[in-house]
């Protein structure tokens, strides 16, 4: 009798110690899951900045190359003849590339529609909703690096 009553007893630690270990692994499972949940979420963030800090990579760099450009284009004024000296384009803050309606020559302002003046301004993310188009024009000449109003013998 002794003999059955630690068999039983044995079945039962047995019995209670799977019983605890099914619970744990349940458990495991369900920590797991939101271990692997908590990996994808992190995996998505970390695309996110990646895809941000290139986006602000190309902006730097396009900003530092306007600075040189504005720089350029502000000396023009001063040569003999600005209205036909070449400007130094701008490039577009989001792609890091030259302008493609940016115009050649300071008199070449003159000339641009609307569309055109829009495009340059929106390219370098300049708000300018609600602006007159002379003060459209006057923020791109700004932009550019040049007096924001012609002088009346240059362009």
């Amino acid at each position: 009798m002794a003999r059955a009553y630690q068999e039983a007893h044995i079945l039962e630690n047995l019995s209670a110690s799977v019983k605890t270990l099914q619970t744990q692994v349940n458990d495991l499972t369900k920590a797991k899951g939101m271990h692997e949940e908590k990996i994808k979420n992190l995996t998505a963030a970390n695309e996110a900045l990646s895809k941000r800090n290139g986006e602000l990579e190309l902006r730097v760099k396009a900003n530092e190359h306007n600075a040189v450009a504005r720089t350029n284009n502000s000396h023009l004024a001063q040569s003999a003849d600005p209205n036909h000296a070449t400007l130094t384009a701008l490039h577009d803050v989001g792609t890091d590339r030259p302008m493609r309606q940016f115009p050649k020559h300071e008199r070449d302002i003159k000339t641009m529609g609307q569309s055109q003046v829009i495009q340059v301004l929106q390219a370098l993310d300049v708000k300018s909703l609600g602006m007159g188009a002379a003060d459209k024009k006057a923020e791109v000449r700004a932009q550019i690096g040049l007096p924001k109003h012609a002088s009346v013998t240059g362009g």
